[in-house]
């Protein structure tokens, strides 16, 4: 073991044994070094405090939330070998900080993993193996942010607890969010984003909607967006009982949005109106290599595609298991439109957090499908709104209340 960071380290390591590993470029950062088991304790200490803190706050079932977060950190363990096996963005990520001070990337995404990691490494004493372990902090309380929001948004309804906890558990989920990478910090955000939505935490709320922005600039943009048009309806709705009124008053702040749009931010505003175009332009790039899926100017095809590609492809360990969570989602649709119910869908969209959640869900997914026609990408980043659509379909789902989690 090393004593040190090792700043002077260079690309070639003065160990003449080659390490092969994903896309590690020098073998020393797979040394652990003394102090991270110090530190990374202090920091472990912190989380389980926090940890007993919701439990009692929000009286949750403690033996449910550990086993979410250690079901949680096998997924990490294993994405931490795999990470040492197969090129991944974490590698880019970690040696960007490690080697270099600055970053340059195109991509403020890029630049935001890279300066987190600096921060890891230089002020919070960690490194390679410690970053997995430190993030996983912020995803397990990702996943237990969004379970604590999903049972209070439907603590109206006649909801099976249990069944909510199930659908926290599919494994793809666990494994995309466990790399110290950008899907792990946005696994926080959204979570953290609903808390706060529900405990009318607002200084958190745009906290959460920064560390989104600074992640996934696109996603954060369709949040600013959805939240307008939730407010607005509602506002109008409340103010105007004629529904011309409200259409005019309606149509006239979406042109002044589109208006502010074009001036402020003329990328975002060329795309929209030319959203399509765009769109083919970028899936049709690699469509004739091996991992892109055959898409066409059908929206609600390509949407399909998106949510439940690959289907019955048995050709690899994760693309079965992608396809055997995909087939039990759309069970879990099919089931939900035979239980569906005309009174219980009526309470549902009164509220307002429910209305949100179908509309951002319906966003991203037009926007992601309409842009990506890659597999891996696409098992990757749908995680970022199936959330919403479990929390639309679960009322269906259940027969019975089970007792308070």
């Amino acid at each position: 073991m090393e004593s040190n960071l090792n700043l002077d380290q260079t690309f070639v390591s003065d160990n003449l044994v080659s390490v092969e590993t994903g896309g590690l470029i020098v073998n020393n950062v797979l040394d652990m070094r003394l102090h991270e088991f110090f530190f990374i304790s202090i920091y472990f200490i912190i989380f389980i405090f926090l940890v007993k803190f919701f439990i009692k706050s929000q009286k949750l079932n403690k033996n449910k939330v550990y086993f979410l977060i250690s079901y949680h950190y096998c997924f990490i363990i294993l994405a931490y070998i795999y990470s040492l096996l197969y090129v991944n963005d974490t590698d880019s990520f970690f040696q960007q900080a490690y080697l270099f001070n600055d970053a340059d990337d195109i991509y403020i995404a890029n630049n935001t993993m890279a300066l987190i990691n600096h921060f890891l490494i230089y002020l919070f004493n960690l490194h390679y193996f410690s970053i997995f372990i430190f993030l996983g902090f912020f995803s397990s309380m990702g996943f237990l942010f969004l379970f604590i929001s999903f049972s209070e948004i439907l603590n109206e309804f006649e909801i099976n607890k249990n069944l909510l906890f199930a659908l926290f558990l599919f494994p793809t989920w666990h494994f995309f969010t466990s790399f110290p990478g950008k899907d792990s910090i946005f696994l926080f955000s959204l979570g953290l984003f609903c808390f706060s939505l529900m405990k009318k935490k607002f200084f958190y709320l745009i906290i959460s909607i920064i560390l989104i922005y600074l992640i996934r600039p696109h996603i954060s943009f369709l949040f600013l967006v959805s939240g307008l048009l939730i407010w607005m309806h509602y506002f109008f709705l409340d103010m105007f009982k004629s529904k011309i009124s409200y259409f005019i008053l309606f149509v006239s702040f979406s042109s002044i949005f589109l208006v502010l749009l074009k001036n402020f931010s003329p990328g975002y505003f060329y795309t929209l109106f030319n959203f399509f175009e765009e769109g083919a332009i970028v899936r049709g790039y690699n469509t004739l290599e091996t991992g892109w899926y055959v898409t066409g100017n059908n929206i609600f095809s390509n949407s399909l595609k998106y949510l439940f590609y690959p289907l019955f492809d048995f050709s690899s360990l994760n693309r079965l298991i992608s396809s055997l969570e995909n087939i039990l989602i759309i069970f879990l649709i099919l089931r939900t439109s035979l239980n569906f119910n005309k009174k219980v869908f009526i309470q549902m969209i009164k509220k307002k957090e429910l209305m949100f959640a179908i509309l951002i869900f319906t966003m991203i997914l037009v926007l992601l499908s309409n842009f990506t026609a890659n597999i891996g990408i696409s098992a990757r980043q749908k995680w970022m709104m199936m959330p919403f659509l479990f929390l639309f379909i679960i009322p269906f789902l259940s027969k019975f209340k089970s007792s308070r989690l």
